[in-house]
């Protein structure tokens, strides 16, 4: 009887793995179709597959029909609020799972809603954290196709932050990483555009018009998906107006408000709408001027009821809440380990610089004296002498590789931050020497040291001190 038991337990236990074997290959099949599709995928059988990748506790399945449906809302410019709710869902799934190269996506998506809803802080957030994630992508091609967005929506952060540094670096990455898409990928075209339609578009706000051309027409002939072809005709007439060529301008505008209807692009409408409007200005025609002025107004009044009603479906602070539990709950004992690491890294690496620098101090300290004295340093600091860093460079040669090796993504003046504090300068007096707010410093500083991991236990100045 109990040969009998086993061989009918074993049986069933077969036939069901063999069951879900094929519904799970059924699922990948699918999966497999839809993601070729691009933006064409529909929202009702995405939905299906991940229920039945739910029901029989696929989660693998779950993730890339989330993320399916995630990427089918944001190419349709549309429900930005569902994006964030069912990115959630992923998000869980992939924290559990230890799945980065879903986290890296779904963060991207998270972060790309929260841009499109106007919440910009928080899109920042999701997108560092999704390229924090890309790290642990060892395909780069997975990896840039992920950070393109990234760098995308990072760029429009800082445009409207007006830090034009910010946003040129990040339209230079996105050039780059269009550059490195491989031909035959299903992004190349589409990647290439859009990297050149967004140096046109940063071209013309700084009123380059030529160059704006130039890249415009390094893409004119590119076969383009609607939504970028609607934004090339735009910013061709936006680049025309520019140079005043008055005889284009409006053809190109009304070539944009016919592709943008033709797909619901309500955004650029309004935005073709403005333009037309100050067309009609400088020609003035009052009527045409004021006929624009309102159509664009009341697309923007839509726009912002359709953005206020899913922010409102959000709760941001739920999500931040039930996100930091689900994150951190896994890995409290790990941090407390690596904290306690940390401490004895510490008083080891100490006692090595104790000895270290006194040995070095013997050897090169005179050496080091007569170059540049620290009270030089801090006279060239106080009177603004542009020298001072490469003068600061010059005292501390290591200082500079020793940061970048923690943390290579540091800008110019994250370095030179760092340097004040290294020479023990105030907050107060950082933000006198750069003509900024101490807020702005503080903000600064904030940034630094979560860039190089210095715990909120920890004093930058003692940390610094020992770099």
């Amino acid at each position: 009887m109990k040969k009998f038991i086993s061989f009918f337990y074993l049986l069933v236990s077969i036939l069901l793995f063999g069951q879900s074997k094929d519904a799970i290959k059924q699922i990948d099949d699918k999966i497999a179709v839809y993601s070729k599709a691009k933006f064409e995928n529909k929202e009702k059988e995405l939905t299906e597959v991940y229920y039945q990748a739910k029901d029989i506790d696929y989660k693998k399945g779950q993730i890339n029909a989330l993320l399916l449906l995630c990427n089918y809302y944001i190419n349709k410019k549309e429900s930005y609020d569902e994006i964030i709710e069912k990115g959630r869902k992923a998000e869980k799934i992939a924290d559990y799972t230890d799945d980065y190269v879903s986290l890296s996506v779904v963060k991207s998506y998270i972060g790309t809603a929260f841009a499109e809803l106007g919440l910009l802080e928080e899109s920042r957030k999701k997108l560092i954290e999704s390229i924090k994630y890309s790290h642990n992508i060892s395909d780069r091609e997975e990896k840039n196709i992920i950070n393109y967005n990234n760098h995308k929506y990072l760029a429009e952060y800082y445009q409207f932050q007006n830090k034009k540094d910010s946003v040129f670096y990040h339209l230079t990455n996105l050039f780059q990483i269009s550059k490195e898409i491989s031909v035959s990928s299903i992004y190349k075209n589409d990647f290439t555009t859009q990297s050149h339609l967004k140096l046109a578009e940063f071209c013309i706000t700084e009123n380059i018009p030529d160059k704006a051309i130039s890249h415009l027409n390094a893409v004119e002939r590119i076969h383009k998906n609607h939504f970028l072809e609607a934004e090339f005709l735009f910013l061709m007439g936006k680049a025309l107006s520019l140079k005043k060529d008055d005889e284009k301008v409006l053809d190109y505008y009304v070539r944009a408000d016919s592709a943008a209807s033709k797909i619901g692009f309500a955004q650029l409408k309004a935005r073709v709408y403005d333009d037309i409007a100050n067309y009609y200005n400088r020609k003035k025609d009052l009527k045409q001027y004021i006929k624009y002025l309102k159509e664009s107004r009341k697309i923007k009044n839509s726009l912002d009821e359709i953005k206020k009603s899913q922010i409102d479906r959000i709760d941001l602070n739920d999500y931040n809440q039930s996100s930091f539990s689900e994150e951190n709950k896994t890995y409290i004992v790990f941090f407390v380990i690596v904290f306690c690491l940390i401490i004895f890294v510490f008083y080891k690496k100490n006692i090595f610089l104790r000895k270290s620098s006194i040995q070095n101090t013997e050897d090169h300290g005179p050496d080091l004296i007569e170059k540049i004295s620290i009270s030089e340093l801090t006279l060239l600091a106080n009177e603004k002498n542009p020298a001072f860093y490469n003068k600061f460079k010059e005292a501390f040669p290591d200082f500079e590789d020793n940061i970048l090796r923690i943390n290579p993504t540091l800008k110019s003046l994250d370095l030179e931050i760092c340097a004040y504090i290294k020479l023990h300068f105030s907050t107060k007096q950082i933000a006198s020497i750069k003509n900024t707010s101490v807020r702005a410093i503080e903000g600064r500083k904030y940034r630094i040291r979560k860039a190089l991991h210095i715990t909120q236990d920890e004093n930058m100045y003692v940390w610094f001190s020992n770099i």
